[in-house]
């Protein structure tokens, strides 16, 4: 995934739910998707999950001042991390502080995190909020009881939110 901003919502979705805040550039959105739409989007995450992981490899491989040699693909993409192993034992309630994000009983697809690559004064991405952090998304694709399929995102800088609670 090349770096963007934040996770770009693919426009196949159907809005559900989504609060924006101006002030602290955070926002949390739930988007209802089919199902063949939810297989295109785990792909993608998929994907990008295993170039991160590559990228990541690399990029660790070059620590110091050789770091600026690593080139715009490595230095300059979003990192996705996928929690599919722990996807099993999680409680829906601890993921997301806002209960209308996740439904109770529903089948966990898909649980990410995307953050962009952040190097003072060397990668793209250079937007830190005031206290130096930079932004995560946290990203759930699931299956309510009744069949249908949901997105649910949350962009935050963790400056009023701790992130999900152990899992």
């Amino acid at each position: 995934m090349w770096y963007e901003k934040d996770f770009t919502i693919p426009l196949f979705c159907k809005k559900v739910k989504f609060d924006y805040d101006r002030e602290t550039d955070t926002y949390t959105g739930k988007f209802c998707l089919n199902e063949e739409d939810k297989d295109k989007l785990m792909d993608k995450l998929e994907n990008a999950h295993e170039r991160s992981k590559e990228q990541q490899y690399i990029f660790f491989q070059q620590q110091g001042d050789s770091i600026r040699k690593l080139g715009e693909v490595v230095l300059n993409t979003t990192v996705v991390s996928d929690n599919h192993a722990e996807k099993q034992n999680i409680d829906s309630e601890k993921i997301y502080p806002e209960s209308w994000m996740l439904e109770d009983n529903a089948e966990l697809i898909g649980y990410y995190w995307t953050s962009p690559r952040y190097i003072e004064s060397v990668t793209l991405f250079q937007d830190i909020n005031e206290y130096g952090k930079i932004p995560y998304c946290y990203i759930v694709i699931y299956k309510n009881t009744e069949g249908k399929y949901y997105l649910c995102v949350k962009r935050t800088y963790f400056d009023d939110w701790d992130g999900p609670e152990s899992l």
